[in-house]
């Protein structure tokens, strides 16, 4: 509701307002300590920051108030194999907790 509610306040500026969220872990130091175990099955924090870049340099008065997951963002500008984001390649990804 908060990204709505801001992106419409500031839409007429050309300022954005988005959310954004990893489909699966993302290797943390707060996944290292809190969920150890599931580490294997993490993604390097690469994938966030590559996913987040196309936002950020998306034209800001239509890319607004949208709720992002990575891998969606990643799909949407052409990549589709997401290997090489992999903390231990070839093991089964764990979904975020909050998805």
């Amino acid at each position: 509701m908060v990204t709505l509610g801001v992106a419409e306040e500031f839409a007429a500026d050309g300022i954005a307002a988005n959310s954004f969220w990893p489909r699966t872990l993302i290797a943390t130091d707060a996944v290292r300590v809190f969920f150890e175990s599931e580490i294997a099955g993490s993604r390097k924090p690469e994938m966030m920051s590559d996913a987040a870049y196309f936002i950020v340099t998306s034209d800001s008065r239509k890319t607004t108030g949208n709720c992002f997951i990575d891998e969606d963002v990643m799909r949407l500008h052409g990549i589709g194999n997401f290997d090489a984001y992999a903390l231990v390649p070839g093991h089964p990804l764990t979904p975020d907790i909050l998805i």
